[in-house]
């Protein structure tokens, strides 16, 4: 019984990367080969100790490895670069289990930023883990930071009417949830909480930008005004209080590594 589930669950190795290391590879995989083929097979080596790879990491790798086949095409050949073992080697093993696409488009698009010329001082050997520690919408709110150097936010601050004290109604509310379709917009708080936890931003609280046009639209988007009108019958007044988000260096480093097309100018 047991060789029949093994044949139905996992896939021979010399069947999963014929075209890596057979006679008659495509250009393109000879390249995939060439950039990553000593990491795919140190990868792999430890799960292939029977000659077999598990169904799902077959998968997953064929489905990558043809997305990061055509990124890699699209390099320039004089603009083509070894990539650094410690992030291809990490960046394989990742993707060998990385069923969701967001996430695994910001691992392809780190190993071939490692293989630009052009890009490949801004892939660091630590933003495998960054990546790894994002969820599907924050990958999504990384992708809508590109190029940005800021995310502005507002509170709406209810004074009580008998006393000095005041709750916050809406914290830290930005735009995001209107331009970025979340799976989970109710986390947007703890998504912002885990990216300056990771680095990629800092809490500028307390100071704010000058230009009122994005504050506006957030005032506007959560409705400001009808909060207004319930001064005097229900708070002795409502504030609105600005400030924002800042990108990083790291932040920023991060963010045009592991994008398709940076929007970043250079120096970063």
């Amino acid at each position: 019984m047991e060789p029949e589930i093994v044949k139905t669950t996992i896939t021979p190795l010399k069947d999963l990367l014929p075209e890596i290391y057979g006679d008659a590879l495509k250009p393109g995989m000879k390249a995939v080969g060439h950039a990553i083929g000593d990491a795919l097979e140190m990868c792999l080596l430890p799960i292939t100790a029977m000659g077999y790879v598990p169904k799902l990491a077959k998968k997953c790798l064929d489905k990558h490895l043809k997305t990061f086949e055509q990124k890699l095409n699209k390099i320039p050949e004089d603009k083509k670069t070894d990539i650094h073992p410690q992030i291809s080697f990490p960046v394989i093993q990742k993707l060998l289990y990385t069923t969701n696409d967001t996430i695994a488009e910001l691992f392809i698009n780190l190993l071939t930023s490692s293989a630009n010329i052009d890009m490949c001082s801004n892939a660091h050997p630590g933003f495998v883990e960054i990546i790894s520690q994002l969820s599907p919408d924050e990958a999504k709110i990384i992708q809508y930071l590109n190029g940005e150097n800021d995310i502005q936010y507002a509170e709406i601050n209810a004074f009580v009417k008998n006393g000095t004290g005041y709750n916050t109604i809406l914290p830290k509310s930005t735009l995001t949830p209107f331009h970025v379709a979340l799976d989970f917009p109710s986390n947007i708080h703890a998504y912002y909480s885990n990216l300056i936890r990771l680095g990629i931003l800092e809490d500028e609280s307390g100071t704010y930008k000058i230009a009122n046009n994005v504050y506006d639209e957030i005032a506007e988007k959560y409705n400001f005004d009808y909060y207004k009108k319930l001064v005097p019958e229900c708070f002795k007044k409502v504030e609105i209080e600005k400030s924002y988000y800042e990108v990083t260096p790291v932040g920023r480093l991060f963010i045009s590594a592991c994008s398709s097309t940076t929007k970043y100018e250079f120096p970063i």
